[in-house]
């Protein structure tokens, strides 16, 4: 799935925990939220990101900084609720592709390293 966001297109969805929210959880309210789908059976941690931000800490960020973690989970689609998709969140769109269209997208070496990680995994 390839999310497009003002600044460009990704494969990553992200999002961050609520209050009393499990990973999974999150996990699964931040697809439906970003992407409109919501994923069959059990989600399965693949890997992860480490971001490390070289910018100066912007004034009431309230999440870790300069350095935070994203989980990466592999899951398999199961119905397309697009109203459930934020109409004024950060994702503009989200669309399944051909691997080949993937593959031509200008994406970070990151995404293209968990695009690869994926293939090996099946």
């Amino acid at each position: 799935m390839v999310m497009r966001d003002p600044d460009g297109e990704h494969i990553v969805p992200g999002g961050r925990l609520d209050d009393g929210e499990g990973l999974l959880e999150a996990l699964r309210r931040e697809l439906l939220e970003e992407t409109g789908w919501k994923v069959r059976g059990e989600p399965a941690l693949i890997g992860l990101f480490h971001y490390h931000i070289h910018s100066p800490k912007p004034a009431g960020h309230r999440y870790p900084y300069p350095d935070f973690l994203q989980l990466l989970y592999r899951a398999e689609a199961d119905r397309h609720f697009p109203e459930a998709m934020e109409v004024d969140g950060f994702e503009l769109d989200a669309q399944f592709r051909s691997r080949d269209q993937v593959n031509c997208l200008s994406l970070s070496s990151g995404e293209f390293a968990l695009l690869k990680l994926v293939d090996d995994s099946q």
